[in-house]
């Protein structure tokens, strides 16, 4: 009897699946989990990145590290269209790899487009992937870049 009820379970997950990736949802085996954190991580950068085109900083903050200071903002860099052309994943760090055509939101250098080819860390943080903690405001990369052009140099003395 148990073995006739597992069964019986068993064949009901399975056509709900089918029956649900007919419908035009996930497939299957997405349903039923087993295709793992990088499928995840895909639909979360695709999502972080089709929220930069669509310059909604509300949905950008949500892929923001909880434990980041800054919050999403706009800037001068729009993007216009991205490519994910890779995922690596390394416990609870990965990296993305993206292709993201912009250009920069002035009147002077507007019609300027340029192709990039960025790899955009990720961290899990309870469960959930997020962009990895990093300068979020023009004035942090600003400042992130001179920090690291002139880094701090310690001077070591010698006995004579």
């Amino acid at each position: 009897m148990k073995k006739l009820i597992v069964v019986a379970v068993l064949i009901v997950l399975i056509a709900g699946g089918i029956a649900f990736s007919m419908l035009g949802g996930m497939s299957w085996i997405d349903s039923m989990g087993l295709r793992g954190q990088e499928r995840l991580l895909r639909g979360r950068v695709a999502t972080y990145w089709q929220a930069r085109i669509d310059q909604d900083l509300e949905k950008m903050a949500e892929f923001e590290h909880p434990l980041a200071d800054g919050v999403a903002e706009g800037g001068l860099l729009v993007t216009e269209s991205y490519r994910i052309d890779g995922i690596e994943i390394s416990g609870d760090e990965a990296i993305s790899e993206v292709t993201i055509v912009t250009y920069i939101k002035h009147p002077l250098l507007s019609g300027t487009t340029r192709e990039l080819q960025m790899r955009d860390p990720w961290v899990r943080y309870e469960g959930e992937w997020y962009r990895d903690v990093h300068p979020t405001s023009f004035s942090d990369i600003i400042k992130s870049a001179q920090e690291s052009a002139h880094p701090e140099t310690v001077l070591e003395q010698t006995d004579p």
